[in-house]
């Protein structure tokens, strides 16, 4: 890796590398990308010498340019250096003889900038960014809502946070991204997308293979099912709005818990939740926390209430991934497939924060989002035996019969080529060819496999169908 550090006019002022001879030597480096901010961050550690500290010293300050490729740290394009990170801040350590650096790539223009409280009415999501951008900046609107919504900020903030402000409003995530030519900056962007990443998961990580261990933490402390939910104070009043007497009904279209404001107390409740954690000891299953929300409208303060209940009425359940390496060409928002055979774990995904290191060849990924699927091979695995049992009626030709199904093994839709064996046993013995079944039970024996209950009633026959550590059984019958 190489990256150039460039003065305010992005004049290029020096260079350090991960593995050139000669020149600074970068001994740490650290690439972080995240949903959440939508702002990336590069930190990075620089050798020196007595000779060439002042050199470094003029090459490198707070409030100056750094360039690098903002591809896969892993995959770098020679020349290509998309990405631009201001230094905020550099620690020179004398003892350690290195140079610290944090830069982050929204720059201070947006970092620093402070935005006063205002009130925005009926404005679209590209006429409430262009409210808060510094000249220079450009909005790259792809494929979000159309429509207008009002929203009112009380108190200061900086132009980052506002910009995610609204762009949360809008139910969307944004990013930085920079062109670049021959070292001058001839666009600042910032994209605004529903969603980053590919919503579609398609890679697929495996335990002991891609993935060195999965940690399962699960806990009900931060659980609600209800919450007591108070808005902003009017103009002119002395006490916060509240949802009593409101009407509100919402169903989850993905989990179907319903979600309702109670008139009477007026808390937002999660009703399916109340159902799910009635005890003998709880009967209502109301399971009640405070919720305030500043604003003094009341559709969007039972709709910002709901959306924060649907993050907390189940049982929060977190995984911890170390990988060996992600895929070629995943990237940060992308939803992968995670995969535990013999934990029987199932999981859809998404990398909410990945952090790459090009001197430590190491890559830490932050997930969230998850979604537990079936592993999807009993139909797979049903369709293979009987392919295999309509095979043995003519003659067994060996102990496996290997079978290679697009439809997947894992996933139920996602296209993976995979290979089911399935044997057939009778006891522990394998039966391995025509010739061995009929010396042992006559001339035109053969095994048939049933999916009925007739099946069960037969001489011991199993027909086992496995794929890595996934292993079905079907009962099996000698006809002759």
């Amino acid at each position: 890796m190489i990256i150039y550090f460039a003065d305010r006019n992005l004049d290029v002022t020096g260079l350090a590398s991960t593995n050139l001879p000669g020149g600074f030597r970068i001994t740490d480096d650290l690439t972080t990308e995240e949903i959440d901010s939508g702002v990336n961050v590069f930190t990075c550690r620089i050798s020196y010498n007595d000779c060439s500290r002042a050199e470094l010293e003029e090459a490198v300050s707070a409030g100056r340019f750094i360039l690098k490729s903002g591809g896969s740290a892993f995959s770098e394009k020679e020349n290509s250096y998309d990405s631009l990170y201001q230094i905020i801040e550099t620690e020179f350590d004398t003892q350690s003889q290195e140079l610290y650096v944090y830069a982050e790539d929204a720059g201070l223009e947006l970092i620093n900038k402070v935005v006063s409280g205002m009130t925005l009415k009926d404005k679209t999501l590209l006429q409430m960014l262009r409210t808060f951008l510094p000249a220079g900046w450009t909005v790259n609107l792809v494929g979000t809502p159309t429509g207008t919504k009002s929203y009112t900020w009380d108190g200061e903030s900086t132009a980052t946070e506002r910009i995610n402000s609204v762009v949360n409003l809008f139910g969307c995530e944004a990013y930085y991204s920079f062109e670049i030519e021959r070292f001058k900056i001839t666009a600042k962007v910032i994209n605004v997308v529903p969603k980053r990443g590919s919503q579609v998961a398609a890679a697929q990580l495996r335990l002991n293979l891609d993935i060195d261990r999965i940690v399962t933490k699960t806990s009900i402390s931060d659980m609600a099912t209800a919450f007591a939910v108070t808005g902003g104070t009017p103009e002119g009043k002395n006490v916060p709005i509240n949802l009593k007497g409101y009407s509100y009904n919402y169903t989850d279209p993905q989990t179907g818990d319903v979600y309702a404001v109670d008139k009477t107390t007026g808390q937002m409740r999660n009703t399916s939740a109340m159902k799910r954690w009635s005890s003998a000891i709880d009967a209502d299953g109301l399971i009640l926390k405070r919720y305030s929300y500043n604003t003094t409208n009341k559709a969007v303060l039972a709709g910002q209430a709901r959306a924060e209940l649907q993050k907390c009425s189940r049982e929060a359940v977190e995984y911890e991934v170390d990988f060996v390496r992600l895929p070629e060409g995943v990237q940060v928002g992308d939803r992968i497939n995670i995969i535990d055979e013999a934990g029987k774990l199932y999981l859809e995904a998404r990398l909410l924060k990945i952090e790459t290191s090009v001197t430590g060849a190491s890559q830490v990924a932050t997930i969230g989002e998850y979604v537990l699927k079936d592993s999807g091979i009993s139909g797979s695995v049903a369709a293979i035996a009987r392919e295999f049992s309509e095979r043995v009626k003519n003659g067994i030709d060996g102990t496996t019969l290997s079978v290679t199904s697009s439809g997947g093994n894992v996933f139920h839709n996602a296209p993976i080529e995979t290979t089911l064996i399935a044997t057939v046993f009778f006891g522990e013995r394998a039966i391995t060819d025509q010739e061995e079944l009929e010396e042992v039970y006559g001339e035109g024996a053969a095994i048939r496999w049933y999916d009925s209950e007739e099946a069960l009633i037969g001489t011991g026959f199993t027909i086992q169908v496995s794929s890595g550590n996934l292993v079905e059984s079907y009962k099996a019958r000698l006809e002759t």
